[in-house]
């Protein structure tokens, strides 16, 4: 079914506020060499989450004219059907969907203490530019694992495009409790969209990150000094 939902009128009568969305920047926060990211696409964002009931009086379509016989029948003067669900081109349908995901990355989250979380982590280390110690290959901020200096798993949504990130084979671990919490919660995800841990993804949020662990090899003079390096 294709529906405008800016036709109706409706949007003249609602507000919404303005809200950010997430940017590249937030998902370079946990990627260093050798991340994996995989991604979850949410099926029909919209449809997933219910439109208040005060709006719904006001959102329908009028069927009278194709139910003669249901209208005799019913003996009412119109039939009327009441759309319930956020709809496309609705103004607040992006506000309520976002509110809604960012409700639903916290149980996903879960407690950050649990042993058995795959999100789980300890503390946070800032990596500023001035520091004695920086390491400009690493993020900023960043949220570690224990006392070895390991970056949690993680992910970030942009609507409906989900990105889980991690090491290695954990990194399909991560991808495997977003897309199990989301059906869980109600919230579908499109199976046949899934893309498969990988240092090479395809774009998020119009960005495109690619990683790859790189290895330093050095070829030395004679002398002991270095002559090339990769």
């Amino acid at each position: 079914m294709v529906y405008n939902g800016t036709k109706s009128g409706l949007n003249d009568a609602m507000w919404a506020p303005w809200f950010a969305l997430p940017t590249v920047e937030g998902h370079l926060c946990f990627i260093t060499a050798g991340t994996y990211m995989g991604d979850i696409d949410v099926s029909d964002i919209f449809l997933n989450f219910v439109m208040h009931e005060k709006l719904q009086e006001y959102a329908g379509i009028d069927l009278t004219s194709l139910f003669p016989e249901e209208l005799l029948a019913s003996g009412d003067k119109v039939i009327w059907e009441r759309w319930t669900r956020c709809g496309m081109g609705f103004r607040d349908s992006l506000l309520k969907a976002v509110q809604a995901m960012l409700m639903a990355e916290e149980v996903i989250r879960g407690d950050n203490r649990e042993t058995a979380n795959i999100f789980r982590w300890s503390h946070v280390k800032l990596n500023l530019p001035g520091d004695l110690d920086y390491q400009p290959w690493r993020p900023w901020v960043m949220k570690l694992q224990g006392d070895w200096d390991k970056i949690a798993c993680d992910f970030i949504s942009y609507v409906d495009d989900v990105r889980a990130a991690g090491n290695d084979c954990i990194a399909r671990c991560a991808s495997q409790r977003v897309a199990s919490v989301l059906n869980w919660l109600g919230v579908q995800d499109v199976t046949r969209k899934r893309r498969d841990p990988s240092q090479t993804p395809g774009p998020w949020a119009v960005s495109i990150c690619h990683q790859r662990m790189e290895q330093c090899q050095f070829q030395l003079h004679k002398k002991g000094g270095i002559k090339q390096r990769k």
